[in-house]
């Protein structure tokens, strides 16, 4: 019976209004056809970021097929270790399924381990026994977004809207390149185009009216380039779609974005305290406490900041329903940002007490999980942190001794990512010691989209004379319009910087 039903799955038609020609789905092997239908709501879900509901469409689905390999690997959990369960699930099942969904399981269980090599390498067999099939596209132009090879990530993207007109997902991430939302692949600043992510903001709106994920991309274009009375209605739509649902919340604080940089600080934060009277998942509850944070950064209010991350601490060590797992990792978090909160006031001695207990955490969190990968991550982070503070604290001679182990790690991934980091804070000590020439070659290696190390990448580049560069960054930092750690930290310092060019 399995077999028959796997058959079925695999020769799955779905024909497209808008083309009028067949589109043919890549195969989903499963022995209950209520478990394809829950799978398949759930992927609609994902597409328009409304995962809570999607994740409770993918526990329905293993409830009928606990052997669901793609509904396991795709069940994401705010818990890092049940996360590491369902795709080590996952990826035992990986001889019983179709040819397609190997390549696309072996290719995650390569990402897991950070050879981004190998699973792009999976991804192009995907696409080569499937030519004909969008999602592999898709797959290719997600692969290639995560190694920010951003020109073939596009024209994968581009093929994929070719084969079906009406691929959401497509739509989404190339609108992601030119518009902050989210996790999705951004160009670097001069490479944007706001009035693509109309186009594609439109398409979105379009094709799936009745959510609130088009109008919240449209929003985001016109809160990008400042009109943020533009953007009100839009948030205010996408609020009115997402009434009673989990992302209820979310586009309510996402609207408190829009308050806050329009100006006004107490208003936002009072948008934000909403959000969290009709929050309906301990996730998004966390996130919003965390955007409050930032606010008080983007006003360099570091004692505002702190008080509401102790706050934080406060509800996590309370919290009796949360796994050990998980409460090591958001303490953890927490603790790297009150780290970042007293390094960036130069409060030396607290700094290093919170950098040592986030270390801490993450080692204790790390050798929980008795995972390989895990562990060598913890070595990065350990690394990285404490070379960054021996940075910001004028330890030179300690941070060169940190760098160059971080140098070594780095080399040992396979990824054309890996060095990002390291050549973002070799940059920021070539500058501190007076080597702006050696500074500025340290970040052009870098990851260009990285507004932290661009504030400093402006320093040395007005250092070398090179003021016009040095203002065409400095602007962009200081006209950005979206709520994340990296700009709250130097937004503020780049409008003031910008005042002396």
């Amino acid at each position: 019976m399995n077999k028959l039903f796997n058959v079925i799955f695999i020769t799955i038609f779905v024909f497209s209004a808008c083309s009028k020609k067949t589109v043919v789905e890549l195969p989903i092997t499963t022995s209950s056809p209520k478990a394809l239908e829950y799978y398949k709501r759930a992927m609609d879900y994902y597409l328009t970021t409304d995962f809570p509901e999607g994740w409770a469409m993918l526990d329905s689905a293993l409830a009928l097929d606990p052997q669901f390999a793609m509904a396991s690997v795709w069940r994401w959990h705010p818990d890092p270790n049940i996360r590491t369960k369902n795709r080590n699930k996952a990826y035992s099942l990986i001889d019983s399924v179709s040819k397609a969904e190997q390549y696309m399981l072996k290719a995650n269980k390569f990402e897991d381990s950070g050879n981004l090599d190998s699973a792009l390498f999976y991804i192009k067999k995907l696409v080569d026994e499937n030519p004909n099939s969008y999602e592999a596209y898709n797959e290719l132009g997600t692969a290639h977004g995560q190694r920010n090879e951003l020109g073939l990530s596009e024209k994968a993207f581009k093929k994929a809207i070719e084969i079906n007109p009406n691929n959401y997902k497509a739509y989404t991430y190339l609108f992601g390149q030119h518009i902050t939302y989210g996790y999705y692949y951004l160009l670097p600043v001069e490479d944007r185009d706001i009035n693509k992510g109309l186009e594609y903001a439109n398409k979105l709106i379009k094709m799936k009216p009745n959510r609130a994920h088009g109008y919240h991309a449209k929003a985001n274009c016109y809160r990008q380039v400042g009109k943020f009375e533009k953007a009100i209605p839009l948030y205010d739509k996408s609020v009115e779609l997402s009434k009673g649902t989990t992302s209820e919340a979310a586009e309510n604080y996402v609207s408190a974005h829009n308050i806050m940089f329009a100006g006004d600080f107490e208003a936002a934060r009072k948008r934000y305290k909403k959000a969290l009277g009709v929050v309906k998942n301990f996730q998004t509850e966390k996130s919003i406490k965390q955007f409050i944070t930032i606010s008080y950064l983007f006003q360099r209010n570091f004692e505002g900041a702190l008080d509401n991350l102790y706050s934080m601490e406060g509800d996590f060590v309370v919290n009796e329903n949360l796994d050990e797992s998980y409460l090591l990792w958001e303490l953890r978090q927490i603790e790297r940002l009150k780290f970042i909160c007293y390094a960036h006031n130069q409060m030396e001695s607290d700094a290093k007490k919170s950098l040592d207990k986030a270390i801490g955490l993450n080692e204790k969190y790390a050798l929980m999980s008795q995972d390989e990968s895990r562990k060598k991550e913890h070595r990065v982070f350990k690394t990285y942190n404490k070379a960054w503070n021996d940075i910001l604290f004028g330890n030179y001679s300690s941070a060169k001794e940190k760098l160059s182990e971080l140098n070594k790690l780095a080399g040992s991934y396979k990824n054309p990512t890996a060095f990002d980091g390291y050549y973002g804070l070799m940059g920021m000590l070539h500058l501190m010691e007076g080597n702006p020439e050696l500074s500025e070659q340290a970040f052009r290696k870098g990851d260009k989209r990285d507004v932290y190390f661009n504030y400093f990448k402006a320093l040395s580049l007005r250092a070398n004379g090179k003021k016009e560069e040095a203002k065409e960054i400095l602007t962009a930092i200081s006209s950005e319009n979206f709520s994340y750690l990296e700009l709250a930290l130097v937004k503020v310092l780049a409008q003031e910087q910008l005042q002396k060019l």
